[in-house]
């Protein structure tokens, strides 16, 4: 558990982008160290062959602007999804 004094404080902005997929960018700068700054961005694209079938393809990225020694700075994820309803 942290104590009190080594706790972080981050403000979180969510940013929504209008297309045919869904995308979120997450910004957590730290309160106070501007500078120390988090990003987050989801992307998901998903297409519907037929009503019964539907295929998505994600991506993930993060980025820490101060990681921890052991830690790269940027990550990256690609997800693929397949959805069947009954």
């Amino acid at each position: 558990m942290l104590r009190p004094s080594a706790a972080v404080k981050r403000w979180t902005d969510l940013l929504r982008a209008p297309h045919n997929g869904v995308e979120q960018e997450h910004f957590q700068p730290r309160v106070t160290r501007p500078s120390d700054l988090r990003v987050l961005n989801e992307t998901l694209f998903s297409v519907t062959p037929n009503p019964r079938v539907t295929v998505g393809l994600g991506f993930n990225l993060t980025y820490d602007s101060a990681p921890p020694a052991t830690v790269s700075a940027l990550d990256t994820q690609l997800r693929t999804s397949v959805g069947v309803k009954f």
